[in-house]
């Protein structure tokens, strides 16, 4: 069985030359599970620098699309419940710069897939830029988005609804995340429901949203209700 330690030792002393990367993304079939536990590990903490981070989200995406990779959706999946919007409300006391990492590697494993099931993988990278005021990875979220040769079309409606529910939730962070994602979308159904519900009014002086204070007397949301949004 592949050992964390290790593996760890081994992903920090890579070029990730086409031949490195070629055997690191077929070690994640040993296990899946160690794999998707030590990106998020790896990611929330920020031990692994901008070369590892992506050699690893590759890794998983690369494995994800092959049914003989065992475990490696169920072990992905569970990594995004951690990090669904239910989560990052629930847990904003978290470190968010953490938060923020996750979602934003999250993201570059979706661009390698389908959109539209993983579109609270959006909701959550929107919610943690909202609740740390920081919207540093816009453009990741934009050309994984704008850029889908997948689902556009099926992606579009998931997006669209997952920011119906942010909107309609009254929580200023949530609909601070949904006018960032409308606006990564930037189709017309995102921009029309954008202008419709009052989210364009969520921008600064440069037209980018922004995140509400933490003192701004947003609505606060129950157990319940949070969870709602992850549905």
């Amino acid at each position: 069985m592949v050992r964390r330690a290790p593996l760890l030792a081994w992903l920090q002393s890579q070029n990730f030359g086409r031949t490195d990367f070629e055997a690191f993304w077929r070690l994640v079939g040993l296990d899946a599970a160690l794999f998707v536990r030590l990106a998020d590990e790896g990611w929330r903490a920020r031990i692994l620098d901008a070369r590892e981070s992506e050699a690893m989200a590759k890794a998983l995406a690369n494995a994800s699309r092959w049914d003989g990779v065992a475990g490696i959706r169920a072990a992905l999946d569970a990594l995004r419940s951690t990090g669904s919007p239910a989560a990052v409300l629930l847990h904003a006391e978290a470190d968010l710069d953490g938060w923020l990492s996750v979602c934003r590697n999250d993201l570059v494993v979706c661009s390698f897939q389908t959109r539209a099931p993983v579109a609270d993988a959006y909701a959550a990278w929107g919610l943690a830029g909202a609740l740390a005021g920081n919207w540093a990875h816009g453009g990741m979220a934009e050309w994984t988005l704008r850029l889908n040769e997948e689902d556009p079309i099926e992606a579009g409606v998931a997006i669209v609804e997952t920011c119906r529910r942010l909107l309609a939730s009254g929580n200023a962070h949530a609909r601070a995340a949904a006018s960032q994602l409308l606006r990564a979308h930037a189709s017309s159904p995102a921009m029309d429901l954008l202008v419709r519900d009052g989210g364009d009014a969520l921008v600064d002086g440069t037209g980018r949203p922004q995140a509400p204070s933490s003192d701004g007397g947003e609505t606060a949301l129950t157990p319940g209700e949070v969870i709602a949004l992850g549905r």
